[in-house]
């Protein structure tokens, strides 16, 4: 494999050559694309044909007033909290899973629970001593760390034994491991966990890591840190979550990134049918962190998003709480929000101080995202034009995710004929979701093979279509 050096005055630092990266496959632009009923959304250019006029730009995730909404308060929870992974259950309750930091004591991994997902509360779980008692919130502790017990969760509803409904990994040092290896438990309710006996079940491994919120061909994923020769993601998959292989590197700094900079972790999930991954990206002249936006079709090959802009900042002020460094969770949690979507909330860590400073602190705070809102076509104030691929779909209706701005409009016609809309007709009182209307004794075309559109548009934030 190619290799090339970038040096930026502190030394050189290897890097891969753009194109020794896997390539996403090319689609050529006449060629039909089956679309599903799931949200088509413009991270890439999967449906797109050509445009004119518009540019591709990360959606800021927009941070609650009320943050940071959790940091450390017990004294097992050492100086700082942090690695927050929520899930909600089946009757709306939210479950974090988060660990602690303790340079005396080390790392802990813990549980609170919420019915809003901002005000939190510590349940008293007697399941671990802590100072001669049990009346605590402490889930697991690791047998040979200091360092961070990060952990990755998987709730798994289908499993046929009950008792492995959870499936966590976690790293620690195991007896007989030389370094810092992956862990496997399980267990039934989350609370009560089991860990597997042939632990540790992979070692060739960093100390970062996220699993997949979906199986892939049957298949666990697991996609963890490589140290050397420059920190970089690689991806594992299991079938039975205790026997790991397959492992091949999926995302590593190129010519194109600042020669100090480096990724520390990838947080991956499946939405609307296609990967999303939040990328730890670490700088490591500045001892800084913040996200990219990665995108995948396959899981396996992956690409950066809209030109590697940065996708959740830093805290901007010198104060901030989240000023340093921010981590985000596993996964997002999608909640429902009515007809427009599910609104898109993104649990993180965030730290006031540089990476390698041992006088910081970690928090927990939360940041929303518009539904299908990660990445979206800008238009200005003069028509832009985008049109799709020849699409094959299923539906009556064609409806549109967007933001339009005052004096903005978007309109959609089927090239080739007549067809084209009146108007869009809002869907959710923020008018964010919009049904194409079409002009009178016009409907979708339906069962008449592959079919393009085009959308014209102006001063507004295009982010995705489906057809339903």
């Amino acid at each position: 494999m190619k290799s090339g050096v970038l040096a930026a005055g502190f030394g050189a630092v290897p890097r891969l050559r753009v194109e020794a990266q896997t390539p996403a496959p090319k689609v050529p632009a006449s060629r039909p694309v089956r679309v599903s009923s799931h949200w088509q959304l413009f991270v890439d250019d999967h449906i797109l044909r050509a445009t004119r006029g518009v540019t591709r730009s990360v959606n800021y995730p927009v941070r609650i007033r009320e943050n940071p909404i959790f940091e450390h308060a017990e004294p097992w929870e050492g100086y700082s909290v942090g690695i927050p992974q929520v899930l909600e259950k089946s009757d709306g309750t939210l479950e974090m899973f988060y660990g602690t930091y303790s340079l005396e004591e080390g790392p802990r991994t813990c549980y609170a629970t919420s019915r809003d997902g901002i005000r939190w509360e510590r349940p008293t779980l007697g399941l671990v001593e802590y100072s001669g008692s049990k009346q605590n919130n402490i889930l697991l502790v690791p047998e040979g760390t200091k360092d961070a017990m990060l952990h990755s969760i998987y709730r798994d509803p289908e499993d046929p034994n009950p008792a492995r409904r959870y499936k966590m990994l976690y790293f620690d040092f195991f007896a007989g491991s030389k370094t810092i290896a992956l862990g496997a438990a399980f267990s039934a309710d989350g609370l009560v966990w089991s860990k597997h006996r042939g632990n540790p079940v992979y070692e060739d491994t960093g100390d970062t890591g996220s699993i997949l919120n979906v199986k892939v061909g049957g298949k666990f994923v697991f996609f963890h840190k490589a140290r050397l020769p420059v920190r970089s993601v690689r991806r594992i998959e299991s079938a039975d979550f205790v026997h790991w292989a397959g492992e091949r590197m999926v995302l590593y700094p190129d010519e194109l990134d600042a020669a100090d900079c480096e990724f520390y972790g990838m947080s991956a999930f499946e939405y609307e049918g296609i990967y999303l991954g939040l990328i730890w990206v670490y700088h490591t002249y500045p001892d800084t962190l913040d996200m990219q936006l990665a995108w995948s079709r396959d899981s396996v090959s992956w690409q950066r998003a809209a030109a590697r802009r940065i996708f959740m900042p830093r805290g901007r002020s010198p104060e901030a709480w989240d000023r340093y460094q921010i981590y985000p969770g596993a996964y997002p949690v999608v909640r429902s929000a009515g007809p427009g979507g599910a609104e898109i909330w993104l649990y993180y860590e965030g730290w006031n101080g540089p990476h390698n400073q041992e006088a910081r602190q970690g928090k927990i705070g939360l940041a929303k995202i518009r539904p299908q809102g990660f990445v979206f076509l800008d238009a200005s104030d003069e028509e832009a034009v985008v049109e799709t691929r020849p699409l094959e779909y299923a539906g009556k209706d064609l409806l549109v995710s967007a933001d339009i701005r005052a004096g903005g409009g978007i309109t959609v016609r089927v090239p080739g004929t007549e067809i084209v809309s009146s108007h869009l007709e809002p869907l959710d009182a923020k008018g964010q979701i919009h049904k194409v209307a079409w002009a009178p004794g016009q409907t979708l075309p339906r069962g008449a093979g592959p079919v393009s559109f085009e959308i014209r548009m102006r001063r507004a934030h295009l982010f995705g279509i489906r057809f339903q």
